[in-house]
């Protein structure tokens, strides 16, 4: 359990051992697309007509970065409905990955978070493919 009060930390551990973020890939599909099913975060690449493009600004980087930092570890029991998933590079080489959902709630190298609002959400809705 103490592993998930960590997480919100781990960008902030890293920026202070200058493992600077290289790009930022963002795979993702409308937010709000309808299915029958719950689509996981396994099979959300496989699921969706997806829009894929890499941030490599530091200003948004750093606006992704600050949103997920304010995220605490949260209890799901069923899982998130996936919608988009981001992979963060680092110059260690180190791979950081999150998978979210049209809500609060998203997964964090699988541990569940849960934002204190939606502003990442709308933030990468409002992307395109750069």
């Amino acid at each position: 359990m103490a592993i998930l009060f960590l997480c919100p930390f781990l960008f902030r551990l890293q920026e202070k051992n200058n493992d600077r973020v290289l790009k930022i890939q963002v795979i993702k599909t409308d937010f709000r697309a309808e299915v029958i099913t719950q689509i996981d975060c396994s099979n959300f690449e496989s699921s969706f007509t997806l829009d894929t493009f890499n941030i490599y600004d530091s200003d948004k980087i750093n606006k992704i970065i600050f949103f997920i930092n304010k995220a605490q570890p949260y209890s799901i029991k069923n899982g998130i409905d996936a919608r988009a998933k981001m992979y963060i590079y680092y110059q260690s080489n180190k791979i950081d990955s999150l998978c979210l959902e049209n809500s609060e709630w998203f997964f964090f190298n699988n541990n569940p978070m849960i934002f204190a609002d939606r502003s990442l959400i709308k933030m990468l809705d409002s992307l395109k493919h750069l």
